[in-house]
């Protein structure tokens, strides 16, 4: 990158800075001389200051975009409930001890045994199925039909059906926003959202009848017939 540059033309005396004419091949040429330093000049501005600059900036953007996903990523992981999508404070103020997300997470909703449970459920037949496993089999998986017969693919070593997971897999058998160690305690989400709209039907009604009894004693006032 450095070659022909206007330091190695002033070091090593490599580029000759002599007029190409016949008769004055021993002067200088001051336009030549001022062009290859403007040349140099701008080259480094543009590549060394700006350009580089640019890559550097879009390198540490694209890193620190990178870890900005990593910790919301890991914020998911230990402040909500993968199963539920309940917060992490409400199970702890819901325990005696403060460490109720915990034991949800390694107990009631144990991500691993949902997986485990979704194993089970390809592996077993179908025959055997209770009404619980039928209901989300249905939900999760489908049987692999033949492409020429429509015929359920069996499996040569088990003799059961093939199944796999369906591509749009309906989830609303997830327990989603609720949590069996919440119930009755009124510090689940839910209940608290019901509450809250309960308490904003309740005012709308008594502000309802509030300003109609205004407006009736507006009206009679006025010498009208309350509507």
């Amino acid at each position: 990158m450095r070659t022909g540059d206007l330091g190695e033309a002033m070091a090593d005396d490599q580029i000759t800075w002599k007029v190409d004419v016949p008769g004055m091949e021993n002067e200088s040429d001051r336009y030549l001389m001022l062009f290859k330093m403007v040349y140099t000049f701008l080259f480094y501005i543009m590549v060394t200051t700006i350009l580089m600059n640019i890559i550097f900036g879009i390198i540490i953007d694209t890193f620190a975009e990178l870890r900005e996903r990593k910790e919301h990523t890991e914020s998911l992981i230990s402040g909500k409930c993968f199963i539920c999508g309940i917060d992490r404070f409400i199970f702890d103020q819901a325990s005696a001890g403060g460490n109720g997300f915990e034991n949800h997470v390694s107990q009631d909703h144990n991500m691993w045994r949902y997986l485990f449970f979704h194993v089970y459920l390809m592996e077993r037949d179908f025959d055997d199925y209770s009404g619980g496993e039928s209901y989300v089999s249905e939900k999760t998986l489908q049987l692999v039909k033949d492409a020429d017969t429509h015929e359920t693919v069996m499996d040569i070593d088990t003799g059961r059906e093939l199944k796999i997971s369906k591509q749009q897999q309906d989830l609303l058998w997830f327990p989603q926003r609720d949590a069996m160690c919440l119930a009755g305690q009124g510090s689940s989400e839910d209940q608290a959202l019901a509450e809250q709209l309960e308490g904003l039907e309740r005012n709308s009604a008594v502000a309802v009848v509030q300003l109609t009894a205004k407006m009736d004693s507006i009206l009679a006032a006025r010498g009208q017939t309350p509507t």
